[in-house]
């Protein structure tokens, strides 16, 4: 049985204006880098090491979506860790001097060691139940940091996004409740950020898809 090579790690320091980054090569050695907190910042860590790592970051508040996203539409492996568990695991060690740059090296070594799993997109919160007795059921996936900022968000777009307004208004008057219809207007909201990060462009209120 042929087994998989195990992939190598990149550990992502995420401030509001920045990005430290520590990765490995095959030799187990780190090298690190700064960047900016944008798509210009996340093509350079790519350009050091590629699609093939398993990139690791904290939960820091949302400055980690924009970067998530991207690594997602590129096809990378990666895991959005529990800041709690990582300041754990720099405690454990006995580490006191906290810097970026430091951190970007504790969450590298983080993820060699923990191999925490990897992150899941939620854009899977659907509404599930077949009978015709039973209440509809809202399952929710992903990080709920993210379905907060989402949910909240959805808010705000079914009032001022036309998309998601025109979404909204059409599955209330369908029958749909108001959280139902929200979480629609949550998916329809990824699907927009995810295509402005994937096409590196300004998001377009008038875009229509080629698409059928």
């Amino acid at each position: 049985m042929v087994m998989e090579a195990k992939k190598l790690c990149c550990g992502i320091d995420v401030s509001h204006a920045t990005l430290d980054v520590c990765y490995q090569n095959n030799l187990g050695e780190l090298f690190h880098l700064q960047v900016g907190n944008n798509n210009k910042g996340f093509e350079k860590i790519l350009e050091h090491t590629g699609i093939g790592y398993h990139f690791v970051m904290e939960a820091t508040g949302v400055y980690y979506i924009r970067l998530a996203f991207y690594l997602h539409s590129r096809g990378c492996a990666l895991s959005v860790a529990n800041a709690i568990a990582i300041k754990r695991y720099i405690q454990m060690h006995l580490e006191r001097n906290k810097t970026d740059k430091k951190d970007a090296g504790w969450i590298c070594r983080y993820a060699v060691e923990q191999q925490p799993a990897y992150w899941q997109m939620p854009d899977s919160a659907y509404s599930s139940g077949t009978s015709i007795q039973a209440k509809p059921r809202i399952y929710k996936r992903g990080g709920k940091n993210l379905r907060d900022v989402l949910y909240m968000c959805s808010m705000n777009a079914m009032k001022t996004n036309t998309a998601c307004k025109a979404l909204y208004e059409r599955l209330r008057a369908n029958g749909k409740t108001g959280k139902q219809a929200l979480i629609a207007v949550c998916n329809k909201l990824l699907k927009q950020v995810f295509a402005v990060v994937k096409n590196n462009s300004l998001y377009q209120p008038n875009y229509c898809s080629a698409k059928p």
